[in-house]
């Protein structure tokens, strides 16, 4: 009997906590909580403690081996404690914080000074980073700056420089791409185009090239109610070298479809040149349609015959130009109407 009440008060026993124990993790989880305000309370130090308050918020905010919510609190309190005085440790985490939660919470506190300072490290952080949601707040930070941006040409072409990378990047990032647009308008300058375009050919940025021909069009579009823009007719002049730039077919293709849309007379000797040279048989095709849309009387005199070695023709030739054309991006009956009839024309499909 006395045996079996015993085993009954084991699990009772062996489920209580040891007193000790107890004690030490209260203590643990208050030591904890005091750290903690700690690092919240030093933003808010007399003036006399400022210097000691920012050297020690940096030390924590900057230091690997703090664990990652202590280090961003630190971040937190050195913006509210110094402002955009903040900035120099704040761009330093931007870029190399250790961990993505560390640059990011940088970034939203460049943001949060409200300082043309701010830019220049924001722009970095945004070309240094491959994490999504670390641009996402370096855009929207700088979506708050934008006046800021636009009182600077310099200023101007370095974020035009970061947002065309955030776009090659992250293509189909519906948040990017708002933000993205939110900025379009501040960025989007005759100068600063034309500069960044003659950088990235230079370096052979074949896909942030690529985001660059769709906002030069972008930028065309909106001012054809304009035909006096200078802006709009370098854009579109810029357009028409790129028609022939070897090093990236879709850069050609995007190219020659704007042209063709924007029928600009001034442009033919550039689709002339696509047509006769191009390096791929869809590269002229595409010329050949941009150019019967803006000179007519030139394609009819001067590709009346097309040479068969320039364009096989064949069915599956023919099916698979259509599909290439309708690759860029625009399901455009029209240009698959005129390579079918450019390719009956030329070698009697």
């Amino acid at each position: 009997m006395m045996r079996n009440a015993h085993r009954r008060s084991l699990p009772a026993r062996a489920g209580r906590v040891c007193p000790l124990v107890m004690i030490g993790i209260l203590l643990s989880a208050a030591g904890c909580a005091t750290r903690m305000d700690t690092i919240r309370n030093l933003s808010e130090v007399p003036l006399e403690r400022v210097p000691k308050a920012e050297r020690k918020l940096t030390k924590i905010a900057t230091d690997p081996e703090q664990h990652t919510s202590r280090r961003c609190l630190a971040v937190q309190s050195l913006v509210r404690l110094r402002g955009a005085a903040a900035i120099p440790t704040l761009a330093k985490l931007s870029g190399s914080g250790g961990s993505s939660a560390i640059r990011r919470w940088a970034v939203w506190a460049l943001g949060d000074v409200d300082s043309p300072a701010a830019i220049g490290p924001l722009n970095a952080a945004i070309r240094s980073t491959t994490d999504r949601e670390t641009t996402c707040r370096a855009l929207e930070a700088l979506a708050k700056l934008a006046e800021d941006v636009h009182g600077s040409s310099e200023r101007t072409l370095d974020t035009l420089r970061s947002v065309n990378v955030a776009q090659g990047r992250f293509p189909d990032c519906g948040p990017i791409c708002r933000l993205i647009g939110l900025l379009y308008p501040t960025l989007m300058t005759p100068d600063s185009l034309m500069t960044l375009v003659g950088e990235r050919v230079a370096a052979k940025e074949t896909v942030n090239l690529f985001v660059l021909v769709n906002w030069m069009g972008q930028y065309v579009t909106e001012c054809e109610g304009d035909p006096e823009n200078e802006g709009a007719a370098r854009a579109v002049e810029l357009l028409g070298k790129l028609a022939g730039y070897e090093p990236c077919a879709p850069v050609r293709y995007r190219s020659l479809w704007f042209l063709g849309r924007f029928a600009d007379d001034g442009r033919r000797q550039d689709l002339y040149e696509a047509a006769k040279r191009g390096p791929d048989r869809l590269t002229k095709l595409l010329a050949l349609w941009a150019l019967a849309r803006t000179d007519r009387r030139m394609l009819e005199s001067e590709f009346r015959a097309m040479p068969p070695a320039a364009f096989p023709v064949k069915p599956g030739n023919w099916r698979e130009a259509v599909g290439a054309a309708r690759g860029l991006g625009e399901d455009d009956l029209e240009i698959q109407r005129c390579i079918c009839n450019l390719l009956r024309e030329g070698g009697g499909l």
